[in-house]
C-alpha cells in the first residue's frame, strides 16, 4: 500500500510487527475484551478492502484474533489512524465495515480501532448512532444502524504509567511529540538507547529516522552528532537512513534551502495524489460533498483542476 502520509506510514510499518500490535491492543481495548482474548492467534491480514481510489489516503489493517476460551470465535480488529480530529472517520469505518462483509462469504464479527495521537483532544462520538440525535426513549433507536469503535487516544502522560516493552514505547511516544527539534531529539533518544545495541532496536530505529526526516525539519548531520553522543559506534544508522531517503526520492540534495525545498515537496506530492484520488473517487460516482470531506480538498482545488 502506498501511503503518502508519513504519519499513517510509520505506523503502518510498526503496527505490522504483531509484537508491537500486540502490546497497543492489549494496553488500549477495554480490559474484559484483552483477557478473553487468545493473543497468540493475533495476525495480519493481507487482504485490503480499501477501494482503489482511497488507497492513497488512508491507512488499512485488518487483524484478526480468537477468543481463548470456549468456542474459538474468530473476529477481525479493523485498524485505523488519525493525526488530527476528523468529523468524517465514523463515515469511513462504515464504509470500510460494509467493504469488509458484503466480500464476506461467512459473516465475521468486526471490531473497529481507531488510533489517535493528535494535539487536539478527539471529541468525535464513538457510537454511530449518537450522530443522528435521536431520543433515548424513541422505538426508532430500535431501526438505526450502529456500532462503536476503541478510540486509542495517545498522550505523554498516559505513556508514562503504560506496561510495555520498550520499542512499542518509543513507537508510541514519538507520536506524541510536537515541533521536533535536535534538543528534543536528544532528550527522546537517550530514553530509547538500549534499542541502538539489539537487532529488533536497530530495524525499529530506521523506521524512526525515515519518520523523523519526513516530518521534521532535523538534518541527518545533526542527527548523526546526537547518535554519537547517546550510542557510540552507532551514528551511522542516521546517516544510512537518510541515503535510503535520497535514493527513493524521499529526501531532497544537501544543496542551500533543502529544509524547505523537502517541506513544499512533500506539500505539493500530497496534493497531487489527493487530486488524483478526487479524479478517480469523481469518476466512479462520488459525491463532491464526499470527495471534500474524504480528501480534505476545498472547493477551489477541484474548480482548478477542472474537477467542478
Amino acid at each position: 500500500m502506498d501511503l503518502n502520509n508519513p504519519h499513517a506510514n510509520f505506523v503502518a510499518q510498526n503496527m505490522s510487527d504483531l509484537a508491537i500490535a500486540k502490546e497497543v491492543l492489549q494496553a488500549f481495548v477495554p480490559p474484559a475484551m484483552a483477557n478473553a482474548m487468545d493473543w497468540n492467534t493475533l495476525k495480519l491480514e493481507k487482504d485490503s478492502f480499501v477501494t482503489e481510489e482511497l488507497k492513497e489516503l488512508y491507512l488499512d489493517m485488518l487483524f484478526s484474533c480468537k477468543l481463548k476460551e470456549g468456542e474459538k470465535i474468530q473476529f477481525y480488529f479493523l485498524f485505523e489512524h488519525k493525526s488530527h480530529p476528523d468529523y468524517g472517520a465514523p463515515d469511513q469505518l462504515l464504509r470500510y465495515l460494509s467493504q469488509i462483509h458484503t466480500s464476506q462469504k461467512e459473516k465475521v464479527p468486526v471490531i473497529p480501532v481507531l488510533f489517535y495521537h493528535g494535539r487536539e483532544n478527539w471529541n468525535i462520538k464513538s457510537s454511530y448512532k449518537e450522530n443522528f440525535n435521536i431520543p433515548e426513549d424513541s422505538f426508532i433507536q430500535n431501526y438505526v444502524l450502529n456500532f462503536q469503535y476503541i478510540l486509542i487516544s495517545l498522550n505523554s502522560a498516559l505513556l508514562d504509567k503504560l506496561q510495555v516493552s520498550i520499542r512499542t514505547k518509543a513507537f508510541l511516544k514519538i507520536l506524541t511529540i510536537w515541533e521536533l527539534d535536535i534538543k528534543k531529539l536528544e532528550q527522546y533518544l537517550q530514553e530509547i538507547a538500549p534499542l541502538f545495541f539489539v537487532d529488533d532496536g536497530i530495524e525499529f530505529l530506521y523506521t524512526l529516522f525515515r519518520y523523523i526526516y519526513g516530518t521534521s525539519n532535523i538534518q541527518p548531520e545533526e542527527a548523526k552528532k546526537v547518535v554519537k553522543r547517546i550510542a557510540a559506534g552507532k551514528e551511522e544508522i542516521a546517516m544510512t537512513t537518510a541515503e535510503l531517503l535520497i535514493k527513493q526520492g524521499k529526501a531532497e540534495g544537501k544543496a542551500e534551502g533543502r529544509a524547505q525545498g523537502r517541506i513544499e515537496g512533500r506539500i505539493e506530492g500530497e496534493k497531487k495524489a489527493k487530486l488524483e484520488t478526487a479524479r478517480r473517487m469523481k469518476a466512479k460516482g462520488y459525491s463532491v460533498e464526499d470527495i471534500l470531506s474524504l480528501t480534505g480538498l476545498a472547493k477551489n482545488d477541484l474548480k482548478e483542476n477542472g474537477l467542478l
